[in-house]
């Protein structure tokens, strides 16, 4: 078990690293020019989610509305609020490739979710995904995530995960807060902004109130426990596409559930690219 203040300068100095290219990863751009091809940027589509499985009882909010969540659900994602009742497990895909899946009685909340959608060329994809960033707020529960790219952050009262692709399952309580790596590797910070480490594949920190964060291997009953959320990960990443379609500046992002042998031609973004 390795105890935060007595890091190896080789796992801390990425860490800050990590940090300062976090800051300076989205300029400033003019919005009034594409700089890929020189044309006007367009008023980008809302980003989305839309529901790949329900397991039981969940409910969304989205501003004074709470509704009960139906398989294939779609909508706009950011500043939305997801709730799973005792005995439900549902998963999510994002508009960016980017999914989630909620165990039981767990609750995440849709801080922040952009996308840059200048992108208007199949060989664009790669470049759009990478420019995206999504911060959730997990309040209490049990989650794993996966992502391609992009910038991702999973933030609660005790820390903070930021990755740029992999596979993390987190787990927040009243006791503190545990993130286990599958795949990739994340900066863990102390609250939002405090010490962090970088955190491998394999390996678990745990941040406890008034404790300093340790890192150790992912214990064996944690993998097998998270084994069944990593599941409906996988499934969702083969679930569904999301096609950026419209024209002009009345751009949108369509779902489109993988039940035949001819998904969309154009421009896709996937959550299959996670594998």
């Amino acid at each position: 078990m390795i105890r935060l203040h007595r890091l190896s300068f080789a796992r801390v100095l990425p860490a800050i690293l990590c940090t300062l290219l976090s800051a300076a990863e989205f300029p400033n751009q003019s919005p009034q020019m594409n700089p890929r091809n020189g044309l006007a940027r367009l008023d980008p589509p809302v980003p989305k989610f839309h529901l790949t499985s329900a397991y039981g009882e969940a409910e969304v909010t989205q501003g004074e509305r709470t509704r009960r969540l139906e398989f294939r659900d779609t909508a706009a994602a950011r500043d939305a609020t997801f709730r799973t009742k005792a005995g439900t497990e549902i998963s999510l895909a994002f508009s960016n490739g980017a999914i989630i899946a909620l165990a039981d009685e767990s609750n995440i909340h849709i801080d922040d979710f952009t996308q840059d959608t200048s992108a208007r060329q199949e060989s664009d994809v790669e470049a759009e995904l990478a420019a995206s960033r999504l911060q959730i707020r997990l309040k209490h529960g049990r989650v794993a995530f996966a992502a391609s790219a992009g910038q991702s952050s999973l933030v609660s009262e005790f820390g903070t995960v930021r990755m740029h692709g992999g596979r993390v399952t987190m787990e927040v309580g009243l006791q503190g807060m545990n993130v286990s790596i599958f795949s990739g590797e994340a900066l863990v910070t102390v609250g939002l902004n405090g010490m962090g480490a970088v955190v491998r594949a394999g390996e678990q920190a745990k941040l406890l109130p008034g404790e300093p964060m340790t890192i150790g291997p992912i214990p064996s009953e944690g993998k097998n426990r998270d084994a069944k959320l990593m599941a409906l990960v996988e499934q969702a990443a083969n679930a569904v596409v999301f096609e950026q379609t419209g024209r002009g500046g009345d751009w949108e992002f369509v779902p489109h559930p993988l039940t035949s042998a001819n998904p969309p031609s154009s421009l896709v973004i996937s959550p299959d690219r996670l594998q």
